[in-house]
This record gives structure tokens, sequence and C-alpha cells, in this order.
């Protein structure tokens, strides 16, 4: 070009893109490059341009040109900022993905460096799984904990049948999951370890921990017991997740045992129990603590009082009428000699006792604290006076029953009210429903069961299977006579109705079953 003006030249091209004529830019922008191949920003406005004007393999030329001279003048991140714009029209290309991930390498940015490398990995997975694979280990080349890294080449590992690879991936993703706090995704890859190698206790452990974080008890004591035998009733630390899942579970008696097996394991038996009843604590089981400190051996008293004391004072703090920590107290109390902090306790026991009517356990309490105080004149004074209840309670109550249809039939029951000649109402409860049989002197009065009155209420009743009974010795007054016949009549009555209408049953469905 005889006149080249290049700014006049691009001057014309912005003004020619901002009236809209793309095309005339494009060919003006074209004319500084003839002069100037190597305009790098001119490259990139007429790729760009190109781009719009759906020119897209020769505008996508353009960007790549511009980005790569930029990379060469060690202008890095803008660079980035075109090889960015490529892919926005290319985003599958993973040559432009490489080498932006090296751009993102080159300026210090390992996490971009990283995301776009697993971007590549992505791609190439649906292509190429051995490509996949480099750009998965290039992520971890240049962070060694990406977790997403590692789950996905496990997961390619496993597609190669790489079984070694895949586990060692899956068990560093698991770990890496669980210490984002991602226990989810950690269980699925610890999972996958266990599927090819069965005995990893490691993984085996760190499952336990991942379905105890995620509240799956129930999960955990499943995997705990499917887990091969080994050293699983030797190792402590296993022991220790059982217990754990046991306490969240609340299976009590279970965990005592456990602890109890525990504490023989080990030189110092104490830090065992005093680990689960610390946990204990902290889930706010105060019942199940004071039942683990019952495991320790009186000898054991006098070294770890301080300890108990803490224990129990923890539980009184938030439940001051908790009976067993009381208890607990009291007997630590007398091994240690305080006497006043025996009585201090008795005293609260005392009243926690009046104040549910718990009357026999009371008198117990009393007599106990008679033993300290024999010249106590006030403590045998209430233990009179808790006689007089005890004995009016025990006259009152002598005649009340209570008890399961499963554990004795109707009839029986029946039979030996009346044969005991008493006097009262036997109520049966059956889920929400509700039946009353009245005796007098032994004999069926009356009878009432949802819409039944009278002799035919017994075969109902007698037809349920099963519910809850309780014997009233108060009979209602003004109560209306509904059964007129003697108590084995009317339930031989029912009893025959009920063996005729099973006979028809049975012989009906031998019929249905011969047709």
């Amino acid at each position: 070009m005889l006149f080249y003006n290049k700014a006049r030249l691009k001057k014309s091209g912005e003004k020619l893109v901002a009236q809209g004529q793309l095309d005339k830019a494009v060919a003006v922008f074209d004319k500084i490059l003839a002069n100037e191949p190597e305009e790098t920003d001119i490259l990139f406005l007429a790729g760009e341009l190109k781009i719009r004007l759906k020119q897209r393999e020769s505008g996508l030329a353009l960007l790549h040109k511009a980005a790569s001279l930029y990379d060469q003048g060690n202008e890095t991140q803008k660079a980035i900022s075109i090889f960015k714009k490529y892919l926005q029209h290319d985003p599958d290309n993973l040559d432009i993905l490489s080498k932006l991930a090296d751009l993102h390498l080159k300026a210090g940015h390992p996490g971009e460096t990283s995301q776009t490398l697993l971007r590549a990995a992505a791609v190439a997975s649906a292509k190429d799984p051995s490509q996949a694979i480099y750009y998965y280990e290039k992520v971890l080349k240049h962070e060694p904990d990406n977790p997403e890294g590692l789950a996905s080449l496990a997961e390619l590992y496993l597609k190669q049948k790489l079984i070694p690879k895949a586990v060692e991936c899956s068990f560093r993703a698991g770990q890496k999951f669980f210490e984002k706090g991602n226990y989810a995704k950690s269980y699925m890859h610890l999972y996958t370890v266990i599927q090819h190698e069965p005995d990893n206790l490691s993984a085996n452990l760190m499952i336990l921990e991942t379905l105890i974080r995620l509240q799956s008890y129930e999960d955990a004591l499943v995997h705990w017991n499917a887990m091969s035998q080994g050293e699983k009733e030797t190792d402590l630390k296993l022991l220790q997740y059982r217990g754990d899942i046991l306490l969240e579970l609340g299976r009590k008696d279970e965990l005592k045992n456990l602890v109890h097996k525990m504490s023989f394991m080990v030189p110092d038996s104490y830090t065992v129990i005093f680990r689960f009843v610390d946990r204990a604590l902290g889930s706010k089981r105060h019942a199940m603590a004071v039942e683990l400190l019952d495991l320790l051996d009186l000898s054991q008293y006098h070294s770890f009082s301080s300890k108990i004391t803490e224990a129990l004072s923890r539980i009184l703090a938030e439940d001051e009428d908790n009976v067993g920590a009381l208890q607990k107290m009291a007997e630590l109390k007398i091994f240690t000699g305080d006497i006043q902090g025996v009585t201090s306790m008795y005293a609260k026991l005392y009243q926690n006792f009046l104040k549910n009517e718990d009357h026999r356990r009371a008198y117990q309490l009393l007599e106990k604290w008679l033993n300290l105080e024999e010249s106590n004149d006030w403590i045998r004074q209430e233990m009179r006076r808790l006689k007089l209840i005890l004995d009016e309670k025990s006259d009152r109550n002598l005649d009340l029953m209570r008890g399961k249809l499963e554990e004795i039939s109707l009839a029986d029951l029946i039979q030996m009210l009346e044969s005991a000649r008493k006097t009262g109402v036997l109520q049966i409860r059956y889920t929400d429903r509700v039946g009353k049989i009245y005796f007098n002197k032994g004999a069926m009065i009356h009878a009432a069961y949802l819409d039944s009155i009278g002799a035919d209420t017994i075969y109902h009743l007698l037809k349920l299977p099963g519910g809850d009974f309780t014997f009233d010795p108060n009979l209602p007054a003004g109560l209306v006579t509904s059964i007129q016949h003697s108590n084995t009549q009317v339930v031989l009555d029912a009893l025959r109705v009920i063996d005729e209408e099973t006979h028809r049953l049975r012989e009906s469905g031998e019929a249905s079953d011969a047709t």
C-alpha cells in the first residue's frame, strides 16, 4: 500500500463497527494485518468480528494467533483472556484447554490450572479415557489433594481395569472429602475401596467414622458387624467405634458389656470407662453415664473420686433431680467418709421420692439413712408416717390386676375372677378400642364393647388377637344387669360360635383350593 496509515485505518474500522457495518470493518482490519500480521489488538478485533459474521473458523484462527503472540511476549493475562474468549465459541477444544491450563500455571493460578485441567479431562472422558487419565494425572501433579480429580481418576482407572490405582485414588478421594466435611461423597469412595479390598482396615475405620458423622448409626452397626472377624474382637480402636455406635443407638446393656470387656484390655481400665462416660454426658445421656460409672471397681473410688464427682456434678447441674446421679453421689460420699455429703444427697433423694409419690423407695432410703444417724428421731417419725401410707396403699391395691391377653387368655381370666369371687371392672384395651366386663362376686353381670352390650360382647372380646387388661375393684353404682346366664355358659356359647366360624372359613378355603 502506497500510503499506509495504521492509526487512520484502525479509526476507520472502529467507526464502521460502531455503525454496524461489520463486513466493511473486517476488510479495513485485514488491510492492517496485511502490513502487520502480528498486530495482536487487530487480530483480536478481526477475530471477534469474523465470528459475529458467522466466519467461525477464520475468526477462531485469528484469536488463537493473537493469544499465542501475547504468550510469546509474556503478556500472559491477555493470552488467558483471549483463550477464554475462544472457549466461549469452542468449549470442548482440548488443545486450547491444555494451553489455557499452562498459561494459568505460568501466571501462578493453581486453582484455575486445576479447574481447567479438570474441564479438559471431563471433555476427554467421553472420547478417549487414556487422554482423560493424562489430564487428571496432571491435575494431581499440581494439586495432589484435589478430591474431584482423585474421584474422577479412580473412576477412569476402574474402567481401564487398573484396580490397584483405582483403589488408591478412591481411598485418597474419600479422605479428602471427609476432611472437607462432605461425608456422603467420602462414604461413596471409601465403599469403592472395600468392594475390592474388603479387609482394608483403614478404609473400614473411615467408613465407620463417616457413617457416625452422618448419624447413620444403624448402618454403621451393620457395617461393623459385616467386617471380617480377624482383629475386630481384639482391636481396641474398632471396639471403641462399636461402643460409640451403641451409645448413639441407646443400647445400654450391650454398651456396658462391651465397655466391661474393653476395660480388661488396657492397663488403666478407667480410661476406657471415662471415655464413654464423657461421650454419654456430651450427648445428654445421663442415665447411661451413671450406669457406665457402675463399671468402676470400688477400689477405684478413692483414686478417681474427683473425676467421678465431676461427672455426677455435670449431670446434676443440668438435671438436679436425677435419681441415679444422686444415688451414685451418695454412694461415693459413703465410700470416701463424707457423712455430711451423704446426708445432703439423701435429703434431695427423699424429697424427689415424695414429690413423685414413690413412698416405697422413700421408706427404703430412710432405712439406709437411719443406719447413719441412729439417734435421728425425725427419720423414725417419717418412717412411721410412710409405713401408714404404704399399708393403706397396699390394702387399696390388693385387688388391682393388670397384664396382657397374650400371656393369659380372656377365658382363663374370667374363670380366675370367678374362682376368686372378685367384684369390679375388667377393662380390655386393644389398639384404641376398649371393652369392659363388670363382675359382682365373680359373676359377670354386664359387658360393653363398641356397639355391643351384654352376653354377645363376650364373643367379640374373645375374638380379639391380644390386648392389655386391668381390673379395678371399684364397681360403679346403679349398674344395669345385662348378662343373666352363668359365666361358664356365656363363655362356652361364645367359643362355640367362634369354632363354627373358623370351621366354615377353613372349609371354604379348602373348597377354593380344590377348584
